[in-house]
């Protein structure tokens, strides 16, 4: 079985566990479950990467996404795929290079060793920003930040919020993509999220923001950061150094990691 059917297969059977008895009129006002997206280069890249978010705001419609998971759970994981596939976050960032795709940009080009981030941003190295996966630490978007505007029932949002949470275990992330490298931009990211799929991971506090994981039952190393809009509002960091550190962090651990 290739990594791709793997993937469809494994988050087919998450979505259809989601949709059961869910009213799809019921939720027409709530974003949709994000989930993850990978590049056509992923499976094929020598060093797997994975960027986790916290959440997604404005993301598609509940309603749709019930309903075309009722005709066909496949197709609905594939609902975002043209978008992402398609590059359009190159053109997500801002005019100062400090939001969540901008630090996500530089930190690809860092690893990479590319003197200049926005030859990725400029599509000039399409071969790295179809290389990674994007997820997020909550598949479902807050009530306040988009349903409470919209005018959704907070015990709406609250029947799909619980029944997403199917999708938000690191475990789906860690199965199905194997990634050699995760950065998780949420520093309220609990330890337990990753103990629940590697309760042998060692933890390692390298300062202000920046903590080390390896997890060996997967062979994964991770840092766990605040979200770069934390990052950019700090007046004490750095921000493109803070994001050279990063990289610099990881390659020394999977060095260590490769020689023991």
């Amino acid at each position: 079985m290739t990594k791709e059917k793997k993937f469809s297969i494994y988050y087919s059977e998450l979505v259809t566990e989601f949709r059961e008895d869910l009213n799809p009129e019921n939720f027409d006002r709530i974003p949709e479950p994000f989930l993850p997206l990978y590049g056509e280069e992923y499976f094929n890249s020598e060093i797997k990467i994975m960027i986790v978010g916290i959440e997604t705001r404005k993301w598609g419609d509940m309603s749709e996404f019930i309903n075309e998971a009722n005709i066909n759970p496949e197709t609905t994981i594939f609902r975002n795929f043209k978008s992402f596939r398609n590059l359009d976050f190159l053109k997500w960032g801002n005019n100062f290079g400090r939001s969540f795709w901008d630090f996500n940009l530089k930190f690809l080009a860092n690893f990479h060793e590319i003197d200049n981030w926005k030859t990725i941003k400029k599509s000039q190295r399409n071969d790295i920003a179809k290389s990674f996966v994007w997820g997020n630490y909550n598949s479902l978007e807050d009530f306040k930040v988009t349903a409470k505007k919209k005018g959704a029932k907070f015990t709406d949002w609250q029947i799909v919020k619980e029944k997403s949470k199917i999708f938000d275990s690191s475990k789906h992330l860690l199965e199905v993509f194997e990634p050699n490298i995760i950065l998780v931009l949420n520093w309220g990211m609990e330890d337990s999220w990753l103990r629940e799929s590697d309760d042998t991971l060692k933890k390692e506090v390298i300062g202000k923001y920046l903590i080390y994981y390896y997890l060996p039952k997967y062979n994964t190393h991770l840092i766990k950061t605040a979200h770069p809009t934390s990052l950019s509002n700090n007046r004490n960091i750095d921000y493109d150094k803070f994001n050279k550190k990063i990289t610099q962090i990881l390659k020394e651990k999977m060095a260590i990691a490769i020689n023991e």
